[in-house]
């Protein structure tokens, strides 16, 4: 299946951005992850504030994008990438709140599905509801990274909500029922994310989420220089995602 893209959100030259892309909503996180982690990284997109690398991590391509926040940013941007670039694996390293009591700031979540808060999905599957899902070849691929470089994690459902700043009484009633369902956290990209990927037969999308703020523990927010320069966990586990996807020619279960 394919898609009409109308507006072109990136300048970069055809060729150079990379089959794997890692997607951090933050442009200045691409260029941390870019100057920290890639070898001979070089910048191939700014239009829109958009940075993009492309290098390699450990001898595998990747690219980095910094696709800014919510629905239509990371629809828009997965769009253009896949159609217009030839991406076929795309990772989200993004920040996440939480309610849950079992999740701290800082802890790693690898997403397995989203539940949807928004109605961005009406127009494509009208009353059905729809379920959007990791792809289980990257997530197990992300599970034995994270395992073999020693880095805990939680792994699960989180929700993907359209609001950042909900209504107080709203956010709290949502809050504990997340939290009585067992929801990890909420953000606001995943869930499209996977469902645009979920169009495409070889296309595969994976979400690696730090909690970076919680409403239970609001002593251990994290700031927006650690948002932007650390939480390298996540990082590292997509990377490394992409660095076995390169050696194997994809992930094995």
């Amino acid at each position: 299946m394919t898609t009409t893209v109308l507006e072109r959100l990136l300048s970069a030259e055809p060729g150079s951005i990379a089959p794997a892309v890692i997607l951090p909503g933050d442009p200045l996180r691409a260029q941390f992850i870019a100057e920290n982690f890639l070898e001979a990284p070089r910048l191939v997109n700014e239009a829109r504030g958009m940075l993009c690398y492309t290098g390699t991590y450990q001898g595998a391509p990747v690219s980095v994008l910094g696709t800014g926040m919510g629905a239509s940013s990371i629809t828009a941007s997965a769009l253009e990438l896949i159609e217009r670039y030839g991406a076929k694996t795309l990772i989200r390293v993004g920040t996440c709140g939480s309610w849950n009591p079992e999740v701290h700031v800082r802890d790693v979540i690898l997403v397995e599905a989203t539940t949807l808060e928004g109605n961005a999905t009406y127009d494509e599957f009208g009353r059905y509801d729809v379920v959007p899902t990791a792809d289980y070849k990257l997530l197990k691929c992300a599970s034995d990274s994270a395992a073999a470089c020693g880095i805990p994690f939680k792994s699960g459902v989180v929700t993907t909500g359209d609001c950042l700043h909900p209504e107080a009484a709203m956010a709290e009633r949502n809050g504990y029922l997340w939290q009585n369902h067992g929801i990890l956290g909420v953000e606001m990209e995943g869930a499209y994310l996977y469902t645009v990927a979920a169009r495409y037969e070889d296309v595969r999308a994976l979400v690696v989420v730090t909690c970076s703020d919680h409403a239970l523990y609001r002593e251990e927010d994290a700031s927006f220089e650690e948002r932007q320069k650390s939480f390298c966990d996540m990082m590292r586990i997509a990377l490394e995602v992409v660095k076995k996807q390169h050696e194997e020619g994809g992930c094995r279960a």
